[in-house]
């Protein structure tokens, strides 16, 4: 699919810090975290900046479920 340059000069617009409040609350809040932020990574209609640190909040937060379910079950 083809995007017109005034869908990719929308898409990498600065990130405000409003926006960059809310996605990081959204972050914080269990279960929530994970649907919120697999649609950020996998959406490529989302800013480049907000695309690139969700991907690597939800490696971290997999992480972390994980040594926690490790944690739990020895």
């Amino acid at each position: 699919m083809i995007e017109n340059k005034y869908d990719v000069a929308e898409k990498d617009k600065v990130v405000k810090l409003e926006e960059w409040l809310l996605f990081i609350f959204m972050g914080t809040i269990p279960v929530i975290n994970l649907f919120s932020l697999g649609y950020f990574s996998f959406n490529h209609k989302i800013n480049p900046n907000k695309r690139n640190f969700s991907r690597a909040a939800f490696i971290y937060v997999m992480v972390l479920y994980a040594l926690i379910i490790i944690t739990f079950v020895i």
